[in-house]
């Protein structure tokens, strides 16, 4: 055999193997997308949740996307143990690279200091539900927390029930038959901390002398437009949020006062979709719930 006939074979099968390979490699997931399971959720045969369930899916289990058009508000997915089948979409969310350290006060988009009482909404996500009221009547007061905390509806069912509904992230995105309650509650503020799309997150929990607290989440949201019918009251509770603390809490982290603060705060029920369980809060004051007030229309000082 001649030596270009030789070197011409070498040539051609090491390109070959090069393709082979690469074909591997990318039936592999090297060029996938995996998602971390942010609520618990479940794998479904079909793209609907009347399909026959697979398993149970729980944080921060993660799957891959398989190469399959979206089909509604499912996506196809293949676990870890190799069980492919749908998941609702919104139960799931890009695994993040480590965040970079944040330094001073505000974070990248955020309104400069003094602008904070004013600052408008700059989120998409449930948008409409987020900056209005609920129109439903204002519940007699929970006089604590754990009170109010007994009647809403388990996370799990919620989960159920958004998959059901189609509930979304679209600004448009209404609220369910459960989140359309106004509350007031007595609780005591613990921490808060403001956030990139202009809410403040305010933790609030039970009296400081509880032994085994449980705690809520309440959104002091960013400000609708100026013809919104619910502008002044949302502008008061960022008001009355600021004489509560004394201050604007910054964004880098939550800011704790020194003595958790007596509060009476009044506002709209909601079940977030973005944020699991335990995933919002500073370490020791987390809520164990996706539910919030939200948003607040009145954030009182004090007991009565």
């Amino acid at each position: 055999m001649s030596r270009r006939l030789l070197h011409h074979r070498t040539f051609w099968g090491l390109l070959v193997a090069f393709l082979l390979e690469l074909v591997v490699l990318t039936a592999g997931g090297a060029w996938a997308e995996d998602r971390r399971v942010v609520r618990n959720t479940r794998l479904y045969s079909g793209p609907s949740s009347t399909s026959v369930r697979i398993l149970a899916l729980h944080p921060p289990d993660r799957v891959t996307l398989v190469d399959t058009p979206a089909k509604g508000n499912y996506v196809k997915v293949r676990t870890a143990d190799s069980n492919a089948g749908w998941v609702y979409v919104h139960n799931l969310s890009p695994v993040e690279e480590e965040a970079p350290v944040v330094t001073g006060r505000h974070l990248r988009g955020s309104p400069p200091p003094g602008d904070e009482l004013t600052a408008r909404y700059d989120g998409v996500s449930r948008k409409s539900a987020k900056t209005s009221l609920s129109n439903a009547p204002l519940e007699p007061e929970y006089d604590t927390l754990d009170d109010l905390l007994e009647t809403l509806q388990e996370d799990s069912f919620m989960a159920d029930r958004a998959e059901d509904e189609g509930i979304v992230k679209h600004k448009d995105s209404n609220r369910m038959k459960e989140e359309k309650r106004n509350v007031r509650v007595k609780a005591w503020l613990y921490a808060a901390k403001y956030e990139d799309d202009r809410d403040f997150h305010v933790i609030i929990g039970p009296d400081p002398s509880e032994s085994s607290p449980e705690y809520l989440n309440v959104e002091v949201s960013g400000l609708p437009g100026n013809a919104s019918s619910d502008f002044a009251e949302l502008k008061r509770a960022r008001e009355q949020l600021f004489a509560a603390l004394g201050k604007w809490p910054g964004s880098s982290k939550y800011y704790k006062p020194e003595d958790p603060i007596p509060v009476e705060v009044e506002g709209s029920l909601f079940w977030d979709i973005e944020h699991a369980p335990g995933a919002v809060g500073p370490i020791t004051h987390r809520p164990k719930t996706s539910w919030e007030i939200h948003p607040v229309g009145e954030l009182q000082q004090g007991h009565d």
